[in-house]
C-alpha cells in the first residue's frame, strides 16, 4: 500500500501527504471530512489555540486553491479584540469592553456600523405582520 502517515526529521507530521512542509500537522485528503475532535462523555468540548506571548495572535485562517488566508477569525491578545476578516480585510470586531463594530476598527459606541456607501444599515423582514415595541 501507499504511505499514509509521515513524521519528518524536523517533527512535522503528515497524514495523507508525504510532504508536510509548513505546518507541524498537515492533514490532506480528497474528502470534505478531514478531522474531528470528539469528546465522548461530558457536557462540552474545547479546542484551545494558544499564542506564545501576551502580544501575539490566536487565529483560524481560511484558504482555497487560488489564495491563502483570505478569511480569518483572529483574537488579538495585545488589545483583547476578536476580529473577523473576509476577502483579506477586517469586517467585524468585538473589543475588550464588549463593543461591536462592523466596517470600523476604532470603537466608541456599543454598536457601530460604518460604511462609505449611502446605505449603511438595512433592517428588513419578509414578515407581513407589523409589531411596534418601545
Amino acid at each position: 500500500g501507499s504511505e499514509s502517515f509521515r513524521i519528518n526529521q524536523d517533527g512535522k507530521v503528515g497524514i495523507g501527504t508525504t510532504n508536510p512542509t509548513t505546518y507541524k500537522l498537515h492533514l490532506q485528503g480528497s474528502t470534505s471530512a478531514l478531522a474531528r475532535f470528539e469528546r465522548t462523555d461530558g457536557a462540552f468540548a474545547k479546542v484551545d489555540i494558544k499564542a506564545g506571548t501576551t502580544s501575539g495572535n490566536s487565529y483560524l485562517t481560511f484558504s482555497d486553491s487560488a489564495a491563502s488566508e483570505v478569511g480569518e477569525i483572529n483574537y488579538e491578545h495585545s488589545d483583547d479584540t476578536l476580529r473577523i476578516n473576509t476577502n483579506s480585510a477586517e469586517r467585524f470586531r468585538i473589543d475588550s469592553q464588549g463593543r461591536v463594530g462592523i466596517g470600523g476598527s476604532s470603537l466608541s459606541g456599543k454598536l457601530e456600523v460604518r460604511d462609505s456607501a449611502a446605505l449603511g444599515i438595512l433592517i428588513s423582514s419578509t414578515n407581513t405582520q407589523t409589531t411596534e415595541r418601545n
